[in-house]
């Protein structure tokens, strides 16, 4: 997976393409914990905030066994005005 740089307000996105034997299930964890309804291929947060940086992972499973993603760090960029 690959590390994300949002800002805040923005929509961070993630995705898993498995290749195997379907069906497949999935489940999504920030920081190692699982995300309560985050269950889908596709994981989003439509609106980015400095609480939800972490490193994010998807568990893929089958009826052969499960693996787990690589950790895609989630930062929040902030923007700073000049005077």
């Amino acid at each position: 997976m690959t590390n994300l740089t949002r800002r805040p307000g923005e929509t961070a996105e993630f995705s898993s393409t498995p290749s195997g034997t379907e069906p497949f299930s999935f489940q999504w964890l920030k920081d190692g914990v699982n995300l309560g309804d985050a269950t889908n291929q596709n994981y989003s947060l439509p609106s980015f905030s400095a609480e939800l940086a972490g490193d994010y992972q998807v568990v893929v499973s089958n009826a052969f066994g499960a693996l787990t993603s690589a950790v895609a760090p989630e930062l929040v960029s902030a923007l700073v005005a000049s005077a």
